[in-house]
């Protein structure tokens, strides 16, 4: 059986970007000895998980959990209720009934429900099923222990059920990192040791680059007509910005260049600004889409320097041994996250 955690981790390839990959115990080829087995599942594999369980795990208002497509854990909840119906008769059955329900809903659990912290609740619910067979095969056993082994198993299956329900909830936080955005801008903006910026899919990009080295390049008398195209291309670019490039600090450095346009754009109108101001604007134009450039060139580099930072943050903060929710768990991750992510 193998039990898969919602936290990711990083996994450096020889490629230049990396495989987001999730920590997998693995209780086959553990040991007492060694608890800490790992395996891999893909990124991409991970997200099918957290999309099935969003498609099959439903929560309604008060809490109340039901799984589509997974029999067993409905049928794990009635033999669950019917061990109290009759505890003074030492219904036995009743006790091996549940068992059986237990171990055939760990069985067909399915991949998505295997995060460790699942299958942390289901050993409880193991160890108190264990303590309950035990207590009925003794036929020395009171009618108080066995009520008392009876709510133990009620408990931690309780316990199991809203384990489930705080990471299904969780999967609705708006907080959660934006991993889709990560891999975008990682995919998509490339560049070479000379500084050029590509931007795959974006050739807006590659447009307003072109029109800064025509405006450049232009005779003096001709850069009021180069700087007219520039602002259209720019524009026009800004307009179609995929989401993935409107991080802050590259959407500051655009805002910087639609600054320093309309300034050239006011006083190159007015009577008391002579041509040596006009190019001194058109420079500082210039300078900005440098800047701007610059700033994607940063931003890619961010992502691939600290990404390992910002991961190991994330989960030293999501596996602390804090008793807090698995949603608060992961709003203080990705604050951590974020703020690593953000120096």
């Amino acid at each position: 059986m193998i039990a898969v955690s919602l936290a990711m981790t990083a996994c450096k390839e020889e490629k230049t970007d990396e495989t987001l990959v999730m920590e997998v115990y693995d209780e086959d080829d553990a040991t007492e000895d060694d608890s800490d087995v790992v395996a891999v599942v893909t990124r991409e594999d991970a997200e099918t998980m957290a999309n099935e369980m969003k498609t099959n795990v439903n929560v309604d208002k008060d809490n109340n959990l039901t799984i589509t497509g997974f029999e067993e854990y409905g049928q794990l909840q009635n033999d669950i209720k019917n061990l109290s119906t009759s505890p003074n008769l030492r219904d036995k059955m009743n006790g091996e009934k549940a068992y059986a329900s237990f171990e055939t809903f760990v069985a067909q659990m399915p991949a998505y429900l295997k995060t460790n912290l699942v299958m942390k609740e289901v050993k409880d619910v193991r160890n108190r099923m264990d303590r309950l067979n035990a207590t009925l095969s003794n036929d020395n056993a009171t009618e108080g222990a066995i009520k008392s082994r009876i709510a133990d198993v009620e408990e931690a299956v309780q316990d199991l059920n809203e384990e489930i329900v705080d990471i299904r909830l969780s999967l609705e936080n708006d907080t959660s990192i934006d991993y889709d955005a990560y891999r975008d801008f990682v995919d998509n903006v490339n560049y070479d040791d000379t500084g050029y910026v590509t931007i795959i899919n974006f050739d807006n990009y590659a447009k307003v680059q072109d029109d800064r080295i025509a405006l450049y390049e232009a005779a003096d008398d001709e850069k009021n007509t180069y700087q007219k195209t520039l602002r259209a291309s720019f524009n026009e670019m800004v307009n179609r910005m995929p989401a993935y490039l409107k991080i802050d600090d590259v959407m500051d450095a655009v805002a910087d260049v639609q600054k320093e346009m309309k300034e050239y754009e006011m006083e190159k109108n007015n009577a008391e600004t002579d041509l040596d101001e006009n190019l001194e604007n058109l420079e500082e134009i210039d300078e900005a889409l440098y800047d701007l450039n610059k700033e994607l060139i940063k931003s890619r580099k961010k992502y691939d320097d600290q990404k390992s930072d910002a991961i190991e943050e994330f989960m030293e903060e999501f596996n602390s041994n804090s008793n807090q929710t698995m949603s608060e768990r992961i709003k203080d991750a990705t604050e951590e996250y974020n703020e690593e992510m953000n120096n």
